[in-house]
């Protein structure tokens, strides 16, 4: 009985997920055929919708097979009402603030400037949907017997992305660089923390092409949390532990001082399991203050 309500209950949740993605795909290609130029974003959006239907697909084939433990079928089960929760916010904004036929040319302008607010949240939603279609896509359970649990979904919430929105409209790619960037990471044959330095000089496009490895990384799964701070002076830095440390513990959790919520921080990541990226972003005068004083320790850093 148990078995049977459980791959009820997945089915349910897959045809939920569908309905509700398939009409934001629907509006997003009816933006992409008015707009000029859709956001980058929303391009990555409307690449992950299609994928992550076909895994849902084979997900509900697997789901069915006689060979599939309970503890397995719920585990799935837990991912998919997540990802299903993750679609749902996704529609709410995009019903909202994405353009649509017959909105007056100021309503369109209107929705253009406050969709700006929600550039780092969509970041998120995507990034835990890529996520997802890794968990799934990974989750081989046709004709395995012991077949391996995927992460939850209370596993997958301890993943943070706080990356800045901002990105520039003529901005150029450098595949080449990137890649280097990663294989620097994988490559990595020690201990500790994986350094990466991006030198050059101003202007040349270092915080872009940081911004954009951030998405790619995160979204591919390289990295289960990746999290952005501005080191242009001390000051500037503390404030963005603050903002980090209130993103871990969801606004619940009271700190005496900025010191305590900068150790809170650093001693959560390494304790992280999951491979996690800070980014300390302008960070030109080495001079000015130690960073090692700011970097967490641990084996899944970078």
């Amino acid at each position: 009985m148990a078995e049977a309500l459980a791959i009820v209950g997945i089915v349910s949740s897959i045809i939920q997920i569908v309905s509700f993605g398939g009409d934001v795909l629907q509006r997003l290609n009816e933006f992409s055929t008015t707009a000029k130029k859709i956001p980058q974003v929303f391009q990555d959006i409307k690449t992950t919708l299609p994928l992550l239907f076909e895994t849902l697909k084979r997900a509900e084939e697997n789901a069915k097979a006689d060979n599939v433990s309970e503890e397995t079928r719920k585990a799935l089960f837990d991912v998919i009402k997540g990802c299903q929760s993750q679609i749902e916010d996704l529609k709410k904004i995009v019903d909202k603030y994405l353009p649509k036929e017959g909105d007056s040319v100021l309503r369109r302008a209107d929705k253009a400037l406050h969709s700006l607010s929600q550039d780092g949240k969509i970041e998120q939603i995507k990034a835990r949907l890529g996520f997802f279609v890794l968990a799934i896509s990974n989750y081989h359970i046709t004709n395995i017997p012991n077949a391996v649990v995927p992460p939850s979904y209370e596993d997958v919430k301890k993943t943070f992305y706080n990356v800045p929105a901002r990105r520039v409209t003529d901005f150029v790619s450098r595949p080449a660089i990137s890649t280097m960037i990663e294989d620097k990471f994988r490559n990595h044959s020690g201990n500790g923390v994986r350094t990466v330095v991006l030198k050059g000089m101003g202007g040349q496009g270092k915080t872009q092409l940081a911004m954009d490895f951030c998405r790619h990384s995160h979204g591919s799964g390289m990295f289960s949390t990746v999290l952005w701070i501005d080191t242009s002076s001390e000051g500037s830095l503390k404030p963005s532990f603050q903002e980090i440390s209130e993103i871990i513990t969801n606004h619940s959790r009271k700190f005496s001082n900025i010191d305590e919520r900068i150790s809170y921080v650093k001693h959560s990541l390494a304790g992280h399991s999951s491979p996690w990226l800070i980014v300390f972003d302008n960070y030109d005068d080495p001079s000015a203050f130690d960073l090692r004083v700011f970097m967490p320790d641990g084996k899944v850093t970078s």
